[in-house]
């Protein structure tokens, strides 16, 4: 069969070493230290793309509320110079290659388009003073 042959242990005194001839604490070490730097750049990129992620979206968001409040605007004069034309609530606007359906129901104006296969909605309310609040709807 298999004969096992004994390796003596380390002599006292004397830092302990692998059978490749490396010191074990200093491997070890720096081990942890490449795997600290690794962690640290990954958490750097990962916040970066999450960064540059909320910067698209707050653009398309700014996109958004300037389209609704010209349609806004747009409606709200119409409704003032000629009371007695019906105005069509409904329009489609491509905002950064996305379809978006604007709604104007004289109080608000509700916004609704797909992203990632979902459909999201978000309502602009506005009076004859300007915008009042801007929310999404869930």
């Amino acid at each position: 069969m298999w004969k096992l042959k004994k390796t003596a242990g380390p002599k006292p005194g004397r830092l302990s070493k692998a059978q490749n001839g490396f010191a074990l604490p200093a491997a070890l070490c720096a081990f942890v230290l490449i795997l600290m730097l690794c962690s640290l750049c990954t958490l750097s990129l990962h916040s970066k793309v999450w960064l540059m992620r909320a910067q698209k979206q707050s653009d398309f968001d700014l996109a958004l509320i300037r389209q609704a409040r010209q349609t806004a605007v747009e409606n709200e004069g119409k409704r003032k110079c000629f009371p007695e034309i019906k105005i069509n609530p409904f329009s489609w606007k491509t905002i950064q290659g996305k379809e978006v359906r604007f709604e104007d129901r004289q109080t608000c104006v509700e916004m609704i388009w797909m992203q990632n296969g979902k459909e999201l909605k978000a309502r602009l309310f506005y009076s004859q003073a300007g915008i009042l609040s801007f929310e999404y709807v869930r």
